[in-house]
């Protein structure tokens, strides 16, 4: 505990002062040359990425950007996306990373909802930008990956992102604090829009040490990284840990089955995070008589199948956690490796800076084994977020009676070990997406032809869920499935486009008029699916 408690203590800052531009700044001391990231071929050093960060939040100060201002970032996984991401946290602009992935209504309410200024954009994504131009009112400034050539589009001021490195390398001028927002991460809302979600830089550092705690991870791990950097898995954990540890993080484009376990010994990785369903595509490869020798050592894996983990460790030779978070606040529950308890849905123990309870729907606190919702309240300030964005009803609603609701369901057993079950929220949960039904049933409601719809998770075959819609169409019109995946492609991201389609004359609804969504997650004769019909869906 020693180390760890050196790594908390971040140099000889003040509490308020322990912000994450400061503790890099003070690893690029302490560590130099030494190796901090890793990407295809190119090795970047601590003091090489503080360097970067510098100059871009320098370029961010010289155009006029302030504290507090917000800078969407629409990249997939690169190393640019780090750099301009430490370049806001550096100043205290706060950074509102978006899924590449999302177009349309859906990423008009993101930049609009985070009231976004500036939007740094793959080039490959900026013709999604021009078909909404018109409905961002707050959006100033585009900032182009690679470059800005042949990029033209109507009202923003456009710059290269090569402009940003001509900045000077010194340490800018902030004042940013501990308890200052540092990210903005949206997620699914359950009866409403997307959420976003605002974390303070206290919040992302006591995720990365608590992480810490569960992987034992050191000054000589690399985490390997394949989540996208959207995600708090990413940013929270695997980008947190490495820095805090001076490790070093290997940052890879996106998950590959077929080249995970090269890309592991590539960089020599130790440490990886990924939801459970990734570890079935892994598994369901053939056995290679090298299984055993990798350099792996500990995977976190949220949400594994039961069943799965004994025979994944067995093969492969090494240890398999799952622990239990969500945006709003991790990690909420983990195993320590000394004393885990293997088994479905385990979860472990939570840290001794929350406190987590089991309540039923009167908020009256359950017994051992008895299943109810997970409850959170932390022990000390800003390690779990500080609230939903503009959405103050939001906010109220899931801190009710002075507990965060996590809308998840589960029991403690008599040692203290949560133990998740399912979600109590109507959220689609999808290789490790989630997915607002509210805002995909809304899209899909926007087909001329579609009087209304309804979105619900069925089992997967590979863990978690896939998405069924069930739709009525007006009076007198017609739709096949395949104009309506059609439809779907081209308004929503690709990890939200349903699998199964399933067209009805009338809903199953309750005395107060709703549509009972229980009664529709069957796979029946009538349901069209995807998977079986030779539709080839391509990411866009």
């Amino acid at each position: 505990m020693e180390r760890l408690s050196g790594i908390m203590q971040s140099g000889n800052r003040k509490a308020s002062e322990r912000t994450i531009g400061k503790i890099l700044e003070d690893k690029a001391n302490k560590n130099g040359g030494k190796p901090f990231l890793y990407f295809k071929d190119e090795i970047v050093s601590y003091e090489q990425v503080n360097e970067r960060a510098n100059r871009i939040a320098n370029g961010f100060l010289n155009m006029g950007f302030k504290k507090e201002d917000k800078a969407a970032l629409l990249l997939d996984n690169c190393l640019e996306f780090l750099y301009v991401w430490f370049g806001l946290v550096k100043v205290g602009v706060i950074a509102v990373p978006i899924s590449p992935a999302h177009k349309g209504t859906i990423l008009q309410h993101m930049l609009n909802n985070s009231d976004a200024q500036i939007l740094v954009a793959d080039k490959n994504y900026v013709e999604n930008i021009r078909s909404i131009i018109d409905n961002l009112p707050c959006l100033t400034t585009l900032i182009v990956y690679p470059d800005k050539n042949e990029v033209q589009i109507q009202r923003l001021n456009l710059v290269s992102y090569p402009e940003l490195l001509k900045n000077p390398s010194t340490t800018p001028k902030a004042d940013a604090k501990n308890y200052d927002i540092a990210g903005m991460l949206f997620t699914s809302g359950t009866t409403g829009v997307s959420k976003g979600v605002m974390l303070s830089h206290e919040c992302y550092i006591w995720s990365g040490e608590e992480t810490i705690k569960e992987t034992c991870f050191t000054s000589d791990d690399v985490w390997f990284l394949n989540t996208p950097l959207f995600h708090q898995i990413a940013l929270g954990m695997g980008l947190m840990v490495a820095l805090l540890s001076d490790g070093a993080l290997a940052l890879v484009e996106r998950f590959s089955v077929r080249a995970f376990w090269d890309e592991v010994k590539k960089y020599n990785a130790t440490v990886w995070c990924g939801v459970g369903t990734l570890l079935e595509f892994i598994y369901n490869q053939p056995p290679r008589l090298d299984d055993a020798n990798n350099s792996l050592r500990h995977v976190i894996s949220p949400a594994i199948r039961q069943g799965l983990q004994k025979p994944f460790e067995e093969r492969f030779k090494l240890i398999v956690t799952n622990d239990y978070g969500m945006t709003e606040v991790n990690p909420v529950a983990y195993p320590l490796t000394m004393d885990r308890k293997p088994g479905f849905g385990v979860c472990g123990k939570s840290p001794e800076d929350l406190e987590v309870r089991i309540f039923n729907d009167n908020d009256k606190e359950l017994l051992p084994n008895e299943t109810g919702e997970v409850v959170v309240r932390p022990k000390r300030p800003y390690i779990m977020m500080q609230g939903y964005y503009k959405m103050p009803e939001e906010t109220v609603k899931v801190w009710r009676n002075l507990w965060f609701h996590t809308g998840d369901l589960a029991y403690k057993d008599e040692e203290g070990n949560l133990h998740f079950v399912e979600r109590k929220k109507d959220v689609i949960r999808r290789r490790g997406e989630n997915i607002s039904s509210r805002e995909l049933e809304s899209i899909v409601n926007s087909h001329p032809s579609i009087s209304e719809s309804a979105a619900v998770g069925v089992p997967s075959e590979v863990g978690e869920e896939d998405v069924k819609v069930v739709v009525r169409l007006k009076k007198g019109n017609a739709l096949s499935a395949e104009d309506l995946i059609d439809f779907c492609k081209e308004r929503m991201a690709f990890f939200m486009i349903p699998r199964y389609i399933e067209f009805v004359d009338s809903f199953p609804v309750t005395s107060t008029g709703r549509i009972q969504k229980t009664e529709l997650r069957a796979i029946t004769s009538s349901t069209w699916d995807r998977g079986k019909e030779d539709y080839k869906l391509k990411k866009k």
